[in-house]
């Protein structure tokens, strides 16, 4: 892959923010920058499942996987840090599909369940993925209008 090729993976905004960085930085200090975003990236996917749980694992449809892969977007906490109705080439209806899926696979819930007791059972665990089940569909009913 060509380094144009690289940078046509990235949306206008973003290059517009490499082009102003390359401009206003040395070099050395972009390094380092990237290597602090680097390594704090790796420190918060150690810490949070959600930066583990691949969108690949999620109930989406081809075309909007294919569509996160292009924009890469890899895991449910990359899905969660993007705003999804500016991803370039995602319908209305993926955008439905997810919203859907970040609100029902939010591991946050079970993640605190486990470190506030890490003998939960699964009884327990699966008590609260039928409670945030519920808690989805009262919300996504809210936000388009449905009963």
């Amino acid at each position: 892959m060509t380094k144009k090729e690289k940078l046509t993976r990235f949306s206008d905004e973003a290059l517009n923010i490499i082009e102003e960085l390359v401009l206003t930085t040395s070099e050395e200090d972009l390094v380092v920058m990237i290597n602090e975003i680097k390594q704090e990236r790796a420190e918060i996917k150690n810490r949070s499942w959600n930066a583990r749980y691949r969108v690949e694992d999620m109930v989406l449809d081809w075309d909007v996987l294919k569509t996160l892969k292009r924009n890469n977007i890899n895991t449910l906490q990359d899905l969660m840090d993007t705003d999804i109705s500016k991803i370039p080439g995602i319908t209305q209806s993926g955008i439905e599909q997810l919203e859907w899926a970040i609100l029902f696979f939010d591991m946050t819930s079970l993640q605190k369940l486990h470190e506030t007791n890490p003998n939960a059972s699964q009884m327990d665990a699966a008590e609260l993925i039928v409670k945030q089940g519920k808690e989805v569909e009262k919300v996504l009913a809210k936000r388009h209008g449905k009963k």
